[in-house]
């Protein structure tokens, strides 16, 4: 059941057909965006995935991060360009959640 949502979103963000420029609104953030915990290369049970301020990256695919939310304790909401959602839980310096993903970091 964990892999198949993150497999759903596999054809969302295969479904561009063209790269998105990734930018990050001043609004977005209040913080330096090299400064967010999540920056970086993670393994999500098997699913590679590289976060940068302005790029979401799952597998080969690139999505541009349009806005970054601040949650409660240390979670993030990140809205792409392409008009879905990434959630982060409990992120910390090794380890966080992405969705029902337990994520370690490799980077």
């Amino acid at each position: 059941m964990r892999a198949l949502s993150l497999l759903l979103l596999l054809p969302l963000l295969a479904a561009c057909d063209e790269t998105i420029p990734a930018t990050a609104p001043a609004e977005a953030t209040a913080a330096a965006p090299a400064s967010y915990p999540f920056v970086g290369a993670w393994n999500c049970q098997g699913f590679n995935t590289r976060i940068s301020a302005t790029t979401y990256t799952l597998g080969n695919v690139n999505s541009g991060i349009a806005a970054v939310s601040a949650g409660p304790g240390e979670s993030y909401t990140l809205s792409l360009a392409n008009g879905n959602q990434v959630q982060l839980a409990n992120v910390t310096a090794s380890s966080m959640t992405n969705g029902d993903f337990a994520c370690e970091r490799t980077g």
